[in-house]
Formats: structure tokens, sequence, C-alpha cells
């Protein structure tokens, strides 16, 4: 069996095809050549003179770094072991202070309740969801006077690409730069890479280092674009358009069904709650582990890469420990099995099980499978 990893490939229908959620009439779509990017325009058209925002410590760098470099005031909330945000900690820094917009994640493309923390902000503030690691989808809907953000690169295999929605259409800065051009050649390098394979050879180590090598290379120069707002490239907006998005987000919702109802061992807790499966496609399935080196290194002598998000994903410094338990707390302890649009109903059964015969406490008992 081919090795189980989150990595997308390319895929493309012939028909263009546009995501369910972006069919909303009430809202305007912009697109953008990265999230970070479109956090950037956004940010300079909410307050051009820089204002305060709240988030939660535990976030993606490149959330963070478009306020930090726009001079916002960053103010960190904490998250409870559901990944909600402490609404009661929001309302009280409403109350001594102005915030003009707050930071609401949904992480790994689960929802977390819009309602709350509505009740916990003045009417002024504005509300940006973070739909980074989740899809526009016929479930999902963007309140009025709110924004929300989607990179379709995280589940999708396109090299660039973001939508941001809200109550107006903002533009990109620039169509070309030679770190657009830079980063458009890494990621259709790793894409490729990462596609190939299943159609021509056999993976190999060498195309795995080309892969990943590419996949850092790209988002250095990713990172240099963090304050121009670019278009997205030509080829990037042609396979975005005709990605098969449906069927990705089916493909998704089926295999998370399927892990939804394994049977967990010890030392092992589902983020999500028991009786509930979001409707919306995860990035991957969220687990709360006791000993996350112990089960990764399982996985792995299976063929199976699970997903964590901890590199360039921590703010709240060395003391954060103990300012913000819960979101410190879930950064350590988060594993996510892997999803993926190519893998076939025998594969998902296969990491299922892989996962039921983990034991905690029996060195070297799982070898088979």
């Amino acid at each position: 069996m081919q090795p189980l990893n989150p990595s997308r490939k390319m895929a493309w229908r012939l028909r263009a095809e546009i995501p369910q959620g972006l069919r909303q009439p009430f809202h305007k779509v912009s697109v953008f050549h990265s999230g970070r990017e479109a956090l950037t325009a956004l940010l300079r058209h909410l307050h051009p003179a820089a204002g305060v925002v709240l988030m939660p410590p535990w976030v993606a760098e490149g959330v963070f770094l478009p306020f930090q470099l726009a001079g916002w005031d960053i103010i960190f909330y904490d998250l409870d072991q559901r990944g909600h945000p402490r609404f009661d900690q929001i309302h009280d820094i409403a109350q001594q202070k102005e915030v003009h917009l707050c930071l609401l994640v949904h992480f790994f493309g689960i929802l977390t309740p819009l309602a709350p923390l509505q009740s916990a902000l003045p009417p002024h503030t504005a509300i940006l969801e973070d739909w980074a690691q989740g899809y526009p989808t016929d479930s999902w809907k963007l309140a009025p006077g709110h924004w929300a953000l989607f990179s379709p690169n995280k589940l999708a295999g396109v090299p660039d690409g973001a939508w941001l929605l809200g109550p107006e259409a903002l533009k990109p800065q620039r169509r070309y730069s030679r770190n657009k051009l830079a980063y458009g050649v890494w990621r259709l390098l790793y894409l490729l890479t990462m596609t190939l394979p299943d159609v021509f050879l056999h993976r190999s180590p060498l195309l795995s280092r080309i892969g990943y090598g590419s996949y850092a290379r790209s988002y250095r120069a990713l990172l240099s674009m963090t304050a121009t707002p670019h278009t997205p490239s030509c080829w990037g907006s042609w396979l975005l358009r005709h990605y098969p998005h449906d069927e990705m987000v089916q493909a998704r919702r089926q295999q998370a069904a399927v892990l939804h109802t394994m049977r967990l061992p010890d030392g092992v807790n589902r983020w999500i709650d028991t009786h509930i499966l979001p409707a919306d496609p995860l990035i991957g399935y969220p687990l709360l582990v006791d000993d996350v080196e112990r089960i990764q290194h399982h996985l792995q002598r299976h063929g199976i890469r699970p997903q964590r998000f901890t590199d360039h994903w921590w703010f709240g410094g060395e003391a954060g420990e103990k300012q913000w338990p819960g979101s410190y707390y879930l950064m350590q302890h988060h594993l996510l099995l892997p999803l993926n649009l190519h893998f076939s109903t025998e594969a998902v059964a296969y990491l299922r099980k892989v996962m039921e015969q983990y034991s905690p406490s029996e060195q070297g008992s799982n070898d088979e499978v």
C-alpha cells in the first residue's frame, strides 16, 4: 500500500466549478495570491493607521505576521479544550479596551459557534472567521458585516489562491513579482512530485526529498510577499477554477465519518464530540493524545504520516503555558490523522485498523497489522 499522508496532489476537470459556499448572494468574494496577502489587504482597509486585534496565541504564522508587520496591537485570548475561545476573557478585554477586529479560528475546519463571540464583543467590532483549514460548503454561511478567509491550497491540490469574503470587495496591489514567480515554480514542482509517481512511477526517496525541499523553498518565497497583496498566478487561477471541489469535500466528509466511528485506544481522545460529526470537510481528523511522540512513531511504522501544527504556530512566548494553558495544551497534544481526496476506501479502513491496534503500554506489540 502507498504511504498515507496529507500531501495534496494536482487534480482538475475540464468543466469549471465554483465551491458551493462561494455562491451565496449576500457577500462579495476577493481572490488573492495567498491568505496572508489577503489579510494584509484587509487590515489596510479596516484600519490603515493600525488597530487592536484579539486572537489566540496558538495560530499560524501566516495569520500572526500580517498583523505584526502592520503594527497592530495584538492581544491574546485563551482556548478551551474544544478549541473554542474563552468568551469570558474576550468580554473582559473588550470592556477595558477598544477592539477593532477579533479573529475566530475554526481549527481543522470544525465550526466554532459565532453567537457567543458576538455577545462578548461590542456591536461595532469586526469579526474575521479564519477558515484556512476548512472549505466554503453549502453548510456554511457568512454573518452579515463580518469577514471570512479561506486558503483552498490547504485542502486542495492547487499552488496558490485565497478567498476573502465580506461586505466589500478588495483588490490586490500587484500582478507580477520575482518572488511570486519563484513561489509558483517551487509550488508546482512540489505538486508534481506528489502527483506524478501515482500515475507513472513508484514513489522514491529522491522524489520525496525534491518535493518537500520544493515546499520549503516555496514557503520562504511566500514569507517575502506578506506585505504586498498579489493576484493569484495564471496557472493557479485555472487550477482553482477547474478543481473538483465538490468531490474533494465529499471524500473528506466520508473519510472523517469512517474514522469518527473507530474504537479509540487508551490515551487517545476525540477532539470532536462523540455524537457530532462536522458537516464541513476537515483538513485532518483531530485527536487529543497523551503521548504524541509514541503514537506518531506507531503510525509512521505503518506508512501513515499524521499532521501537527507546532512549528511557527506559538506566539505566547516562554511564559505562555501559564498565561494561556488551554491553548498550550491543545498545541502540545493535538494530532491529525490524514484525510485526502486520493485515499481509497481500503486505505481509510487500513488507517482505522492501525489506530485501533495502537497500544500505549505494550512496546513492539503493534508491528503487524
